[in-house]
């Protein structure tokens, strides 16, 4: 009786999650509700197992070492941020910092409700369809050229890229392939990357290209000896799906931007292009990096340079005085934090790399793709950190965190199904 109402809790929480995660992309504010939520759970738990040690089941090992890689990181860029406010004078800022806060309480909420990896994928393919559909309402109904669900057009197109990928990986999945669930998340994967299509955000498109080249690689290892044409032809059809739904705008963006790096590359000129502008952004922020190489510059300092630099004609867009951000994680890294700075975020995206590729050959089918998706979550920020502040933005923050920590939570419980009393398995 007990083992069924304790399967009964599991079931509400992890339909709680899957609910949350749908509406991650939909409505304002959960993004941040659900973390908070299981984050309190994880709390409680944590004091209820210090009171009564043996109430909540050991940590597998290999979650503590890969939670010790992500603790480094979240330790180690949280200090050089710190360290950045003394030493250039800047306004001390502590909300970039909470999202790390929910490092342990997060992982163990998710735990300590054993909730199972189906409803994870559950949610991820009702995530993508709901994108998809509020895009569709956004562009289509209301007008909006550029589809942002409830969040600037890069973040919601980015973000949407992540959660195609999740549902590719699922599809693909052996515990799923040949059943009705794996055409649920196809659709919820082509909904995803149609979201993104409609964000008209360029910087996460080449992120779409290498899921689906990860796509057609597992879809051949399972099919391609047995049937390769149909995999041909799966593959074809996905393209003529989505080459027929894209939008006229999304040629445009690709071929305007194209045109616009080809121009700065040979003239040195800035166009109305994005893509230019950028990488006059990009120019600029290394001549600050040159001046200091170690721990960068403050910002009134790179405003000063920048401010100079145009006006003797060495950059060439005035407006770089009037933008606020330098649109790349790397590169603003180096003129605002020089190597030091730039090492927080290479801790911050290889540490949980490592962490998790740990999991990869896992004889645990879910471990092993729990841990896939976050491999590949590490490899799409580090992308869409080319050109678009990560840190910068409290979406892209709660969303990296989260995300890395939940699928650790998930791959926790997964772990720790082999240890339990054969009564309770």
């Amino acid at each position: 009786m007990r083992q069924t109402l304790s399967s009964n809790s599991s079931s509400v929480w992890g339909l709680l999650l899957a609910i949350s995660l749908a509406g991650t992309w939909v409505v304002w504010g959960v993004k941040t509700l659900w973390p908070l939520l299981f984050a309190l759970v994880g709390l409680w738990a944590l004091l209820k197992t210090w009171r009564a040690p043996g109430s909540l089941q050991p940590v597998p090992t290999d979650v503590k070492v890969a939670a010790k890689w992500l603790a480094f990181a979240a330790i180690y860029y949280c200090t050089l941020r710190l360290v950045g406010y003394a030493l250039h004078g800047n306004r001390w800022n502590v909300e970039p910092l909470l999202p790390f806060l929910l490092f342990a309480p997060l992982m163990f909420g998710v735990y300590s409700v054993r909730i199972s990896h189906r409803y994870f994928w559950m949610g991820a393919g009702l995530a993508a369809i709901a994108a998809c559909m509020f895009a569709l309402y956004q562009h289509y109904y209301l007008g909006i050229q550029r589809a942002t669900g409830h969040m600037n057009a890069i973040t919601f197109g980015n973000t949407s890229v992540v959660l195609s990928l999740t549902c590719l990986i699922g599809a693909t999945c052996p515990l799923y392939i040949r059943k009705r669930f794996s055409l649920f998340l196809i659709i919820g994967s082509i909904c995803a990357a149609y979201a993104s299509l409609l964000s008209g955000s360029k910087g996460g498109w080449l992120g779409l290209l290498m899921i689906y080249g990860l796509g057609a690689y597992r879809y051949w290892n399972e099919f391609g000896r047995q049937s390769p044409w149909a995999v041909a032809g799966l593959l074809l059809g996905l393209v003529c799906t989505v080459g027929f739904l894209m939008p006229v705008h999304v040629l445009d963006r690709i071929f305007s931007g194209a045109i616009g790096a080809y121009i700065w590359f040979t003239q040195g000129v800035v166009t109305d292009g994005s893509v230019s502008f950028r990488l006059e952004l990009w120019r600029m922020a290394w001549y600050a990096f040159l001046e200091s190489p170690l721990l960068g510059l403050s910002s009134d300092e790179i405003f000063s340079r920048m401010k100079t630099l145009v006006d003797a004609g060495v950059l060439n867009e005035p407006a770089l005085l009037q933008y606020p951000t330098i649109d790349s994680q790397f590169f603003g890294d180096l003129a605002e934090g020089g190597l030091l700075g730039l090492s927080s975020t290479v801790a911050l995206l290889i540490c949980p790399l490592v962490a998790f590729a740990r999991f990869r050959h896992h004889q645990n089918l879910a471990v092993r793709e729990l841990g896939l998706v976050a491999v590949w979550v590490c490899l799409l920020f580090a992308e869409f950190g080319l050109s678009a502040s990560l840190w910068g933005q409290s979406t892209y923050r709660q969303f990296y965190v989260s995300w890395l920590l939940l699928l650790l939570g998930l791959i926790a419980v997964e772990l720790s199904k082999a240890t339990e009393p054969a009564h309770e398995a």
